[in-house]
């Protein structure tokens, strides 16, 4: 979306005093400040607002709604036309109206126009145009809703427990190894009775926003930890949501958070409760302008959809918590929009406290703290995807966490959280001892072959408080910190050491494939605003041609009938013929591109007679007429 202030503020002064003139005909000279203040207000004057959107028609008013539904995106020409039931002419048409009555704004670039609403407009427009086409309807009183809030937290926490444990391998391609996307989708069923497709598109979903999150390395083709990981671990459930959903709206959709809000937030006139949702057949329109409109979307006649036929941003905000579901005759016919600003999760733990079980199995709630999560994650195995989690323990599962980075210290504190008795814990004790009694250990150490120099060294007392340990007739083991202190007294005993130790291998930042077509929405770069102010004409219907005398020829046409015959020529890639300038030879030229924002408008097109690209003058072009190729 376009600030108001920030468009008037970069608008020609002849553009402004244009839309003043429009308003104020009678009105005297002003200063530019002056004007800028009379025009921004009436701009918003409420008043003026409801009628314009009272004077459209439906079809144009839900134009209106997805330009403003796309927020920070916009949405392309091209794309509105897809969308709309009328055409290319009727849709330039009503575009042209909403821009004329400052509703909304166009920006030319290269991929063609892109339309955007004001910042200012949004939530006089919002609330109105989701109330029209996105009405609640009541709910039969048995329907159970299908929701991935409890879980979306949890099942990031399992994917970076698997990353921790080096269990996900990824495609040269950078994306994730097709069995490592099949063994972390089965750990994830909230979805399944909504999609059997659901787990994996959610194990694709995190990986993608772990990467781009910056926790994830990878070092020959295994996926690591970075070091910034741990910290997040760290952090309370509603933090890590709101970064999961934030990323969402910046990264995936560009914006969102209003009409997020608007559909949260909606109620009926008599009060809206449990028992009211939106059909999903209505919110499709809504989710879909970030797939790039069509008419079988946006006017969709099944009120029952599977989770495939669903928008990618419908699916994706369900999986993120932000949207739950309800089923008829194994479809999904309902859905309800989670509230925005919750301050947390919903509690899905319910109050109940962690449960050790002397089976070495612990009963975990969802919804405990992520930090105890993760601990969980690298030692134990889950066994299942529920409100509450079953974590089996065994040998094998405390030592692959304990080589993840997990301390013996850690596993104590651990088992005692989770309510394990005695006899359990010295288990655990004795499974991490069978591990942590004998180590391999990265030290530094400076190796000495002269043994004359050795017990030189030795028997040298400064040299020695900077070593922690002697190796027999090999060496000195000494912090790395030592080492430039060692070297000065080295050349002492005429001793100039080299390094001889191997290359450290350090993990490179995951770039996921960026030529992936399934995962990325389409996006375009917004071009400069135009500062466009021409009166739409009324769109007539095209004249009908006489076989035997061809196009019947107006004698004498308005500027604004002129303007639409050439973009009628334009749309159906038809010929003009005109008198130039009042000439009594006719001209036939191919319209190529219309300058609207120039004083006179002007028309690019190539004349047929001698092939060359001329610009005209729209006012000199007269007696005008669309005619074929051959006419």
């Amino acid at each position: 979306m376009q600030s108001l202030l920030e468009y008037f503020a970069s608008a020609p002064k002849t553009h402004l005093m244009k839309l003043y003139r429009r308003d104020h005909p009678d009105a005297g000279l002003l200063q530019a400040t002056q004007i800028v203040d009379e025009v921004r207000k009436r701009t918003l004057d409420p008043k003026r607002l409801q009628a314009a959107i009272k004077d459209l028609d439906s079809e144009a008013r839900r134009l209106l709604m997805a330009i403003y539904a796309a927020e920070e995106r916009g949405v392309l020409e091209s794309e509105l036309v897809r969308g709309s039931g009328g055409g290319p002419a009727w849709t330039g048409y009503w575009l042209g109206v909403l821009e004329y009555e400052l509703l909304i704004l166009c920006r030319e670039g290269e991929g063609g126009r892109s339309y955007h609403g004001f910042r200012e407009m949004a939530p006089l427009f919002l609330p109105t145009l989701l109330a029209e086409f996105a009405a609640v309807e009541e709910t039969p009183s048995s329907t159970g809703w299908i929701s991935n809030a409890p879980y979306a937290t949890a099942h990031l926490c399992h994917f970076l427990g698997r990353v921790a444990l080096g269990e996900l391998r990824l495609t040269q391609a950078g994306e994730l190894h097709r069995k490592s996307l099949q063994e972390l989708s089965k750990g994830f069923v909230s979805g399944e009775s909504l999609s059997a497709t659901a787990a994996e598109e959610e194990a694709t979903f995190l990986f993608r926003f772990a990467a781009d999150a910056g926790l994830l390395l990878e070092e020959e083709g295994v996926l690591q930890l970075s070091s910034s990981a741990a910290a997040w671990m760290e952090e309370g459930r509603s933090e890590i949501a709101e970064k999961l959903r934030e990323w969402w709206l910046r990264k995936r959709i560009h914006g969102g958070v209003r009409v997020l809000k608007g559909l949260s937030e909606h109620k009926r006139s008599n009060g809206a409760s449990a028992a009211y949702a939106y059909a999903i057949l209505t919110l499709i329109p809504v989710f879909s302008v970030y797939e790039g409109w069509d008419k079988a979307r946006v006017k969709a006649q099944n009120e029952l959809f599977t989770w495939e036929n669903l928008p990618r941003p419908l699916r994706e905000l369900w999986l993120l918590g932000g949207v739950e579901f309800a089923m008829q005759k194994g479809r999904i016919r309902w859905a309800r929009i989670l509230p925005v600003d919750r301050d947390a999760e919903p509690d899905a733990s319910s109050g109940e406290s962690p449960r050790g079980l002397p089976n070495l199995e612990a009963l975990v709630p969802v919804g405990g703290p992520l930090n105890r999560q993760f601990q969980i994650e690298l030692v134990a195995n889950r066994d299942n995807d529920e409100m509450l989690t079953r974590y089996r323990f065994t040998k094998d599962s405390v030592v692959e966490g304990l080589r993840a980075g997990m301390t013996a210290e850690g596993l104590q504190e651990l088992a005692a959280w989770l309510g394990f008795e005695a006899p359990a814990r010295r288990t655990f004790a004795d499974w991490a001892a069978s591990y942590v009694s004998a180590v391999f250990r990265e030290i530094f150490v400076l190796h000495v072959r002269d043994a004359e120099r050795f017990r030189e060294l030795e028997e040298f007392p400064q040299f020695m408080d900077l070593v922690t340990e002697v190796i027999p007739g090999y060496g000195f083991v000494l912090p790395k910190m030592n080492r430039e202190a060692a070297r000065e007294y080295l050349r002492v005993f005429d001793l100039l050491p080299g390094d001889e130790y191997a290359v450290e291998r350090t993990g490179r930042p995951v770039l996921p494939n960026s030529d992936d077509t399934e995962w990325f929405l389409p996006s375009f770069a917004h071009g400069e605003i135009a500062y466009r102010h021409v009166a739409p004409a009324k769109r007539e219907p095209p004249p009908r041609l006489d076989p035997d005398r061809g196009p019947k020829v107006r004698a004498e046409e308005t500027a604004e009938q002129r303007l639409r015959m050439v973009e009628d020529a334009m749309v159906s890639e038809r010929m003009i013929e005109f008198a130039h300038n009042g000439a009594g030879k006719r001209m036939k030229v191919q319209p190529l591109h219309l300058l609207r924002n120039r004083d006179p408008m002007k028309l690019i097109a190539v004349e047929l007679g001698s092939g060359h690209r001329n610009e005209y003058l729209l006012d000199q072009m007269l007696n005008m007429r669309v005619v074929d190729e051959a006419g």
